[in-house]
């Protein structure tokens, strides 16, 4: 905690302070072996190896300019090897000059830094004398470690374990150790999978009670850990043939009450044993009706789901079907209806545009064009216009053909008159009607002639007037 500049290392050096991994007996927590003393890489006026900046805190954490710094070092785990039989007492440096206050092989050094007109360095050495410290008071043992010699013991593991069980139903597994009077704990394993904890020998015996789940011929073993005068052993495998128990199943259906065809929907299935319990192996067919849709589906976790698209509307009975595995009987869920509609037509907005001549004699034919087009531009293909003069409406319907209608009539009647051209919409297009155009008719300006109708091949025809 609040340190930086060289990360913390542990290292193994000699009296003198210099790194020896083969002879060294002194372990140092240090930055690279930079310290105040009693290293190749000595100062006692320079910052280097494991720095604790100022923290301008107070202990508790509150802000304070002149408040104090402190840091605390990593714990260090330190595994060493035993090559002989005896006792180690570790405990920290106060051998020879180690044990002399104020010097350089004392076991905790530090140098603090103080900037007070100019920069002041103090080195500082303690030791764990009874008289300057609480800590590790008189350096006495961190630690009495008993080192025995060699195990001799050779020891022989029996497992008694039934030849067949069945799924959820719990069976006894033994092991017997000998000599009986070996201690530590026995392992029981499936193969090379842990069953259970390790079990502690009591009077040279472990026993396990084991429920297996899947149906099979397991591999049983039994591992001894050995103990300070008895070598481990395993026993010899024992094969338990395991067979699946039948139980009944329940399957439900979460399905839509309502779909729409040419879009997919969700079709799942849930199988459960009793008391909820997933079913683990097998699959589900759904059906529409009789007919199958999809194919079978394998469980995850107790449930298959099935993406489906309706393609003709009306009410569709769905079921599922579990097809049953070892262990657990089959099972159908459902009928359940599902009510399919078509999709809503689209329908695309539209622009009629009216083409008329701007004037006319009483008694002419004339020609209203109107084309029918969409937002985008393109020509519709169905529906009829119908041609209004003003709230009257002028001959027939006419049909749109490649987006256009055409009515020709005679004008019967003078004046301004107001015409229209009302689409009245079609499969896929929505109605529209034109801007207002005016025909101006006039009376004809020669003697004779009468008033009339006529029609063109493929045309509308109409008259107006009387």
């Amino acid at each position: 905690m609040n340190i930086d500049n060289v990360a913390p290392n542990v290292l193994r050096v000699n009296d003198s302070g210099t790194v020896d991994n083969a002879a060294g007996t002194i372990v140092r927590l240090s930055g690279n072996n930079e310290v105040v003393g009693n290293s190749p890489t000595s100062s006692t006026n320079s910052e280097g190896g494991i720095r604790a900046p100022k923290l301008k805190k107070n202990i508790d954490g509150s802000a304070n300019s002149a408040g104090d710094s402190f840091y605390r070092l990593p714990a260090v785990d330190i595994t060493v090897t035993a090559v002989a039989a005896g006792v180690i007492t570790p405990k920290v440096r106060t051998a020879g000059s180690a044990a002399n206050y104020g010097n350089d092989q004392n076991f905790s050094t530090s140098l603090a830094k103080a900037s007070l007109l100019g920069t002041q360095w103090a080195p500082t050495r303690c030791i764990p004398s009874d008289d300057k410290s609480t800590l590790n008071a008189g350096a006495g043992p961190l630690a009495t470690i008993t080192v025995t010699g060699p195990v001799n013991n050779n020891t022989t593991t029996t497992l008694t374990a039934p030849a067949t069980a069945t799924t959820g139903q719990a069976v006894t597994l033994s092991a017997a150790v000998a000599p009986a009077a070996a201690t530590g704990t026995v392992q029981f394993k499936d193969g090379n999978t842990d069953l259970g904890a390790a079990v502690p020998l009591n009077n040279g015996t472990a026993t396990l009670s084991q429920t297996f789940t899947t149906a099979g011929a397991h591999s049983i073993t039994a591992v001894y850990s050995g103990d300070s005068k008895n070598q481990p052993s395993t026993s010899a495998a024992s094969v338990v043939n395991v067979t699946a128990a039948i139980v009944d199943t329940t399957t439900t259906m979460n399905i839509p009450s309502t779909a729409t065809t040419g879009q997919s929907v969700d079709l799942w299935a849930t199988v459960n044993g009793p008391g909820n319990v997933p079913a683990t192996a097998g699959t589900v067919q759904f059906k529409d009706g009789g007919t199958d849709i999809g194919g079978p589906i394998a469980l995850a976790s107790g449930g298959a789901k099935l993406t489906y698209t309706f393609n003709a509307a009306g009410s569709h009975a769905i079921s599922a079907v579990y097809s049953g595995a070892d262990g657990f009987n089959p099972s159908t869920g459902g009928p359940t209806t599902v009510t399919v509609s078509d999709p809503a037509p689209v329908e695309l907005n539209t622009v009629t545009t009216l083409t008329v001549p701007a004037t006319a004699t009483k008694g002419d034919a004339v020609a209203f064009t109107a084309e029918v087009k969409t937002d985008a531009g393109a020509a519709v293909t169905s529906g009829t216009v119908r041609f209004m003069d003003g709230g009257t409406p002028i001959g027939d319907a006419v049909t749109v053909v490649n987006g256009k209608a055409t009515l020709q009539y005679t004008v019967g009647q003078t004046g301004n008159r107001v015409i229209t051209a009302v689409y009245t919409g079609g499969t896929g297009y929505k109605g529209s009607t034109s801007a207002a155009s005016t025909l101006n008719v006039k009376d004809a300006t020669t003697p004779g002639g009468g008033g009339g109708s006529f029609g063109l091949p493929g045309l509308g025809t109409g008259s107006l007037g009387k």
